[in-house]
């Protein structure tokens, strides 16, 4: 998976748990598009991807149609990591 650029996870009841483990893989540093759209994924879940040097490609990322709330998604608008995003979709 060293190669992977798109990850799509959409609708498949993923938690912080999950969010975690895809920012703590330092198999994944080449993806730019990730979704995670309709899932279960809160604010830790959130501020995990925000704090990921390991995703830092990343110019896409969905999380639209999750349970994050304003620390979640202050955690993501004020990442060091995420500044090569061109589209966040959090509604």
């Amino acid at each position: 998976m060293r190669n992977l650029k798109e990850l799509y996870l959409d609708e498949n009841g993923l938690t912080d748990h999950a969010a975690v483990a895809i920012a703590e893989s330092p198999h994944l540093n080449k993806l730019i598009r990730l979704s995670l759209g309709y899932n279960q994924i809160k604010g830790d879940g959130a501020a995990a991807l925000a704090s990921s040097e390991n995703i830092a490609n990343l110019t896409h990322l969905c999380l639209q149609n999750n349970k994050i709330k304003e620390e979640g998604m202050q955690a993501l608008s004020m990442s060091d990591y995420l500044s090569n995003l061109e589209n966040l979709d959090v509604s």
